[in-house]
């Protein structure tokens, strides 16, 4: 794997951005309309409004496949939210979620998860039900832990889990063998696992101020395709990649 796979993947993130922006009369920017026409309604866009919650009639949106509720006050989402089985994009950004009804893990069709900026402070179990799940975005909230099961998620290529409380992080990830970005900064971490060298996909790796004097694992050595690593200042750097003639491995500290 090389920089170039990486450009093939932000490529697809591009053209599915356009696929999905070219809904055209099949999206909705208002929720009662959009629930007086449930089976033609694709995408619903509700961003910067004041939802606290959602009417359980979401449930009613039976084609819906993008959900955006960027910068609400949602604090909680209904159990309902399970049944729009043909959801693949949700993004709950910028709302004040303290926790997931554990039916997130019926969207069996989702590939895209963003949560960042909320109060979250666990994430559940079924999580790991969601097999198509290929990004997962949890920065900025107030994770301790993640649920073992994260590494259930079999097509995950993108996992952030930056600017939180997290103090470990589940030897399962190493489970994760379609990952290709993993961003885990900015945490309280005590230790790394050593199963990180397990995630042959990965390119990009960031672990800049995980935790106080965290040891990074001599393991990330055994990381064939990895290209950019970014580190503390005072890193404690293992000598496997201190002495190590990659040229594709680029370190950087900040």
């Amino acid at each position: 794997m090389n920089s170039r796979i990486k450009n093939l993947f932000l490529i697809a993130c591009c053209l599915s951005f356009v696929s999905f922006n070219s809904l055209g009369r099949d999206a909705y920017y208002k929720l009662q309309r959009a629930l007086e026409n449930p089976e033609r309604v694709k995408k619903l866009n509700l961003s910067h409004g004041k939802f606290v919650k959602l009417p359980t009639e979401i449930k009613t949106l039976v084609n819906l496949e993008k959900l955006i509720l960027f910068n609400n006050k949602l604090e909680s989402l209904p159990p309902e939210i399970g049944e729009l089985k043909k959801l693949r994009r949700l993004s709950l950004s910028r709302n004040n979620l303290t926790e997931l009804p554990a039916e997130i893990g019926q969207l069996e069709n989702l590939e895209r998860l963003n949560i960042e900026h909320n109060e979250l402070r666990k994430i559940p179990a079924e999580i790991g039900q969601l097999k198509k799940l290929d990004q997962l975005k949890l920065s900025w909230n107030r994770l301790s832990k993640l649920p073992d099961e994260i590494g259930d998620l079999e097509s995950l290529r993108m996992l952030i889990i930056e600017e939180n409380d997290l103090v470990q992080i589940p030897n399962s990830i190493g489970n994760l063998q379609s990952l290709v970005f993993l961003y885990i900064g900015k945490n309280d971490l005590t230790y790394i696992p050593e199963s990180v060298g397990k995630l042959q996909s990965l390119t990009e790796l960031k672990l800049v101020k995980s935790g106080p004097l965290v040891e990074i694992p001599s393991s990330i050595c055994q990381l064939q395709n990895l290209e950019h690593l970014y580190l503390d200042r005072d890193s404690r750097i293992p000598l496997c990649i201190q002495v190590k003639k990659d040229h594709r491995l680029n370190i950087y500290i900040q």
